[in-house]
C-alpha cells in the first residue's frame, strides 16, 4: 500500500496531499476578497486556481456578481481558450506564409484567404478582445485589459482588421492596413507567458550590450 501511494504522489504530485488526503480540485471562479473602495483595494478573485486582483465591474456594466462575468472569466482563463488561440495564430501565419503578394487578391489562395480565412479570424480575434475587456475591464481600472502593454497589440490588431471590413475600407487610402496581418504571429507572444519573459529579457539587455559594446 505504501508503494502504491508514493507511485500516486510521485505521478501525480498536484492532487494527493503530502498527508495522503487527495487535494480538492480548485474551483472554476471564486470570489476570495471583496476589496474596499474606500482603501482602493480591488477585489481578488481565483480563476481556475490562480489568483488576481480585478475591478468589481468591467464596463461600468458586468459585475463579479452578476451571472455574465465569473462564467467569461472562467472562460478566458481556461486552457484550452489559450491553445484555441494559439490554433489561430498558427493558421494565420501559415496562411501569410502561403500568400502570394504578387498574385491577384481574388484569385486561388488569396481569394481564400482575403474572402474566408481572414473574415473568420477577424470575427474569432474579435471575439477573444470582448471576451477579455468584459472580463478584465478596458482601461479604467487597474490590472484591466490594456494596462498590459502587450495587449496593445492584440488591439491594435483587431482595430485595423475591422477598419479594412468598413465601406471604403479597401480603398487606396485604407488598403495600407492589410500589412497590419503580419503582425498577427507576435500576439504569440502574448499567448506564451515564457515567450513574453524571453522577449522582455532581450529587450532589458540591450542597453547593457551597448554598454557592453562601448567598453570594448
Amino acid at each position: 500500500m505504501l508503494t502504491f501511494y508514493v507511485w500516486v504522489t510521485e505521478k501525480y504530485p498536484d492532487k494527493v496531499h503530502p498527508a495522503g488526503v487527495p487535494k480538492k480540485k480548485p474551483k472554476v471562479f471564486e470570489i476570495i476578497d471583496r476589496g474596499s473602495k474606500l482603501l482602493g483595494q480591488q477585489p481578488t478573485v481565483s480563476v481556475r486556481g490562480k489568483e488576481f486582483q480585478i475591478c468589481e465591474k468591467s464596463l461600468f456594466i458586468f459585475s463579479l456578481h452578476g451571472p455574465i462575468r465569473p462564467k467569461v472569466l472562467a472562460f478566458v482563463g481556461w486552457a484550452w481558450f489559450d491553445r484555441f488561440i494559439l490554433f489561430l495564430i498558427a493558421l494565420n501565419s501559415i496562411g501569410l506564409a502561403v500568400y502570394e503578394h504578387r498574385s491577384d487578391e481574388n484569385q486561388g489562395f488569396n481569394g481564400f484567404y482575403n474572402n474566408v480565412l481572414d473574415v473568420w479570424l477577424t470575427v474569432l480575434f474579435t471575439l477573444e478582445c470582448i471576451l477579455k475587456v468584459i472580463a478584465w475591464g478596458f482601461i479604467w481600472d487597474k490590472n484591466s485589459y490594456l494596462r498590459d502593454t502587450w495587449n496593445w497589440l492584440d488591439f491594435v490588431v483587431v482595430v485595423t482588421a475591422l477598419a479594412t471590413f468598413l465601406p471604403g475600407g479597401m480603398s487606396e487610402g485604407l488598403a495600407f492596413l492589410r500589412v497590419f496581418r503580419a503582425l498577427r504571429p507576435l500576439r504569440s507572444l502574448n499567448a506564451v507567458p515564457q515567450m513574453k519573459v524571453l522577449v522582455n529579457t532581450v529587450i532589458s539587455s540591450i542597453p547593457r550590450l551597448g554598454n557592453v559594446s562601448a567598453v570594448s
